[in-house]
């Protein structure tokens, strides 16, 4: 199976793609996804996240003067 690396997040999922695997950089790693036929004419930007979603993301120190 044949793997393409892209940066770009506004990529739209063409024909060629499909059963293809992509990997995608979203600023700190690569991501890959198996493209399906279901995926054709989608940007991949909304197959990957980039933000971090949980409990304590800007969780404030608590420094005592």
């Amino acid at each position: 199976m044949k793997e393409i690396i892209i940066w770009d997040r506004n990529y739209k999922i063409k024909k060629e793609d499909i059963n293809m695997r992509l990997s995608m950089y979203n600023g700190l790693k690569f991501f890959s996804i198996l493209i399906r036929d279901n995926m054709l004419g989608i940007k991949i930007s909304e197959f990957i996240q980039t933000k971090k979603f949980g409990p304590n993301i800007h969780r404030k120190s608590s420094k005592k003067k």
